[in-house]
């Protein structure tokens, strides 16, 4: 949990673009950056994210986007209770 968070959205897109976390303090936590943004069945993805903890060296985590399936078909049998118990 974070005290506040700022929130970059590109509002022609409406695609989140960055973000910082805060502590109570002011002092900044940590940022998520979309370092890359592409359009795929009519809709704008992210396709590189950064995540950075902001206390530590480094240049963060980084997660790529490089495929997706909307609309995929998911058997009833994966949400019930056993299952989610798993």
């Amino acid at each position: 949990a974070y005290f506040s968070r700022k929130i970059w959205v590109d509002r022609e897109r409406f695609v989140s673009l960055k973000e910082d976390r805060f502590a109570k303090g002011g002092k900044l936590l940590k940022r998520t950056e979309v370092k890359e943004v592409r359009r795929q069945e009519g809709r704008w993805l992210p396709g590189k994210i950064v995540f950075k903890d902001m206390l530590k060296t480094g240049e963060g985590t980084e997660l790529r986007l490089e495929s997706i399936e909307f609309d995929a078909r998911i058997p009833d049998h994966i949400f019930n209770k056993a299952s989610l118990r798993r």
